[in-house]
């Protein structure tokens, strides 16, 4: 429903537009004013209009200055003139203003309906047109997380070009840069509760931003690993650093009571060498074996690369496809593992008990992949079982069966979760929705899940986004208040929520059709 104002010092005239035609089968909510002075007042008290229609001559403020005065507040209003036939002058003025139509007096009802059917198609389509392009930049913010994180990830594999990286960088509102550089890595077991691998991850990265709020960026990885791409000058301090990844690794353990270790690559003067530091922080990492876990390893220490020696088995693809298992459908997870099977009968292994210790290691992966992404148990008879098969084809069954029942018991217990995610997010809101800072940001960050993670939640469980819910809660609460006290409405406003009457004003107008003293006066007895 459109707000249309009406301006016009023929009192006939302004009542007959008004009564006679049915405005609200136009789209249109209608104030009339007896003169442009009026009409600014009623815009003073908390009428916004989206559509003006106005007489040109009128005492006090005439149609040119109140068209003016309101194109001045609200660019995107639109203006309908109506006019006599010897004031030409005055109508050619207001075209100037942007006027969507002119309509000569005396006005026919029927040519105005017209003209307000014309008016509301274009306000439709101005509003479809505002909607789409909320949409996509709304898409658009939610989508640069991630494609940061991607993009973070690329570089520290390959190495591309400085000012590639840079221009990527200022695209993305990745605001890093010093004359060094240096990458941390960050590993850690699954948080029980939340288990959800998602929910895990940000978590963690919530404590390490605070451990490192300045030049740097915290991101992690498919596999759960945590990295930090920490700018510095020539002289940066390498023991700040590992003061921080410290300070984080006793924070996770006394919030999650988990054990974390972490590792500081080599210090590197282009972004192009990135890479370089990565990997000297990843092989730091593997220190961990013979050192122990909850400690920090530096790349640069003389006993960084002790035990970093690894065995590893010729097929690797378990170990590529495994840590997606969990987000994949069933006829893809299929697919992989008929795909890694094929890759073994490819290699003409004839060793049954080499075998059997392939699958025992891809079922490990695939254990591993599921605890990152749910709290569930794992059955340990798989790996007796595997053991005691003769032939790929029995391997294969076995495995694949193993990994689809993970599959069900996982998405059956994440549903569970997801609904007690989304109860959460209504007790907080529930009890925070008076404090003006509330937003989906803070309740993401209280339920450590990612905000456009909850707001799909949301949209999916309530049929409504966050802003309308929370807006819904504030005026009911707001509609008591008026009935039930002798508050004062920005009084009100201050305990629902808004820091500005005004703005609340404006929004219980548009919540109820009426401004907060007309609800109290209504509903007041006599």
């Amino acid at each position: 429903m459109y707000h249309l104002l009406i301006a016009d010092d023929e009192d006939h005239l302004r009542d007959l537009i008004i009564k006679q035609i049915d405005w609200e089968l136009l789209g249109f909510c209608v104030r009339g004013a007896r003169d442009g002075k009026e009409a600014l007042e009623i815009v003073r008290d908390g009428f916004v209009p989206d559509a003006l229609l106005t007489d040109i001559r009128m005492p006090f403020v005439d149609g040119l200055e109140l068209s003016e005065q309101l194109k001045s507040q609200f660019p995107d209003i639109a203006i309908i003139v109506l006019s006599g036939h010897d004031e030409f002058s005055y109508a050619k003025k207001s075209m100037q203003l942007g006027t969507s139509d002119y309509l000569l007096k005396p006005i026919r009802p029927h040519a105005l309906v017209e003209a307000m059917q014309k008016l509301k198609a274009q306000l439709d389509e101005k509003a479809n047109r505002q909607k789409e392009l909320e949409h996509i930049e709304m898409q658009l913010e939610e989508s640069l997380p991630i494609l940061r994180q991607q993009y973070l990830l690329i570089i520290l594999y390959d190495s591309y070009p400085e000012e590639m990286v840079r221009d990527q960088f200022r695209y993305l509102g990745i605001g890093l840069a010093g004359q060094t550089y240096t990458v941390c890595v960050l590993s850690h077991p699954p948080i029980e509760n939340p288990a959800d691998k998602f929910f895990h991850c940000f978590a963690v990265q919530n404590v390490l931003q605070k451990f490192f709020p300045g030049n740097a960026v915290c991101f992690f990885d498919s596999e759960g690993t945590h990295i930090i791409l920490c700018a510095g000058d020539e002289s940066s301090d390498r023991r700040s650093i590992t003061e921080g990844l410290s300070g984080a690794i006793r924070q996770i353990r006394a919030q999650f009571s988990i054990t974390a270790t972490a590792a500081v690559g080599a210090d590197v003067s282009s972004l192009s060498d990135l890479p370089v530091s990565y990997k000297s922080a990843c092989a730091a990492l593997n220190n961990q074996v013979i050192g122990g876990n909850g400690n920090v390893y530096d790349a640069l220490s003389e006993s960084a690369f002790l035990g970093s020696g690894k065995f590893e088995l010729p097929f690797s693809l378990s170990a590529k496809f495994a840590p997606t298992f969990p987000y994949e459908q069933a006829d893809v997870l299929i697919h992989h593992m008929e795909a890694m099977f094929d890759e073994i009968r490819f290699q003409n292994c004839t060793d049954i008990a080499y075998l059997r210790v392939v699958c025992a290691d891809l079922v490990g992966n695939v254990n591993r992949a599921f605890m990152e992404y749910g709290s569930f148990s794992f059955d340990g008879e798989i790996y007796h079982k595997l053991f005691t098969l003769t032939t790929l084809d029995e391997l294969q069954e076995a495995v694949t069966d193993y990994v689809l029942s993970l599959k069900r018991r996982s998405d059956d217990e994440r549903k569970q979760k997801q609904k007690g995610l989304i109860q959460q997010a209504f007790e907080y809101i529930e009890e925070n929705y008076r404090d003006p800072a509330l937003s989906l940001s803070v309740i993401a960050q209280h339920l450590y899940v990612s905000p456009s993670y909850l707001s799909n939640l949301f949209k999916r469980k309530c049929e409504m986004n966050f802003v309308d819910y929370v807006t819904r809660l504030r005026m009911e609460s707001a509609k008591k208040m008026l009935l039930s006290t002798g508050l004062k409405a920005y009084e009100i406003a201050l305990q629902v929520g808004y820091k500005d009457p005004q703005y609340f004003s404006n929004s219980f107008k548009k919540y109820t059709g009426l401004t907060p003293s007309e609800f109290r006066s209504d509903a007041s007895p006599g």
